[in-house]
């Protein structure tokens, strides 16, 4: 039987590996729940390539219950010039899983760059990241996140974010949504005016 496969998406830069406890971390947890064991992911003697040692990188473990590939791949910044509500109260992706058709078929459906998804009035996360919103009183994640991002984590810890139960109505309180993931940092600015988000009621899946 084909096992599911999951994957670690770590950010290179010049070089550096970022963040490897907290994916090392991520992956011995996903190990344990699903296949009962640890993996090593052997971020400390990772090699590098040439090509990527200067520059933006993902390193993109895929794994399951031992490590299957890894690969170095140039990274380029999003661009969100269009973002949608989308409500769905099945979705779980509390493990980073290498299947991502859901996403896709959200993303289709709403024919914008970007997705807001909200599970049972909550808000949650965007199809490929943790979300932190923006108003007069700081910076503020959802309590009701689907996966637990890696840099959503780092920036809990460091305190200059902070995490609250958003829901839909809520969102009124906030002006600005940022993406925040292993490879886009708060201080990136890949972000959106919530004054702009699409919020038609037709956005809805329970698929």
């Amino acid at each position: 039987m084909k096992k599911n496969l999951f994957i670690e998406t770590i950010k290179v830069k010049d070089g550096v590996l970022y963040n490897q406890e907290l994916h090392q971390k991520r992956a011995n947890q996903t190990a344990k729940a699903l296949f009962n064991t640890t993996i090593d992911l052997g971020l400390a003697q990772l090699h590098i390539p040439s090509y990527a040692l200067r520059g933006l990188y993902k390193c993109r473990i895929v794994y399951a219950d031992r490590v299957n590939k890894i690969e170095f791949l140039p990274y380029c910044k999003r661009v969100i010039k269009t973002c949608a509500l989308v409500r769905n109260n099945q979705i779980d992706y509390r493990y980073k899983s290498a299947n991502r058709e859901l996403f896709n078929q959200l993303l289709k459906q709403t024919q914008t760059d970007e997705i807001l998804l909200v599970k049972d009035g909550f808000i949650t996360d965007s199809s490929f990241s943790n979300l932190v919103f923006e108003n007069e009183e700081g910076f503020f994640t959802p309590s009701t996140y689907l996966l637990k991002g890696v840099k959503r984590e780092e920036l809990l810890q460091r305190g200059v974010i902070h995490s609250r139960e958003i829901r839909e109505e809520n969102l009124a309180e906030y002006h600005t949504v940022y993406f925040i993931n292993a490879m886009n940092d708060l201080t990136d600015g890949l972000s959106f005016p919530l004054a702009k988000l699409v919020r038609d009621n037709s956005y809805e899946s329970d698929q």
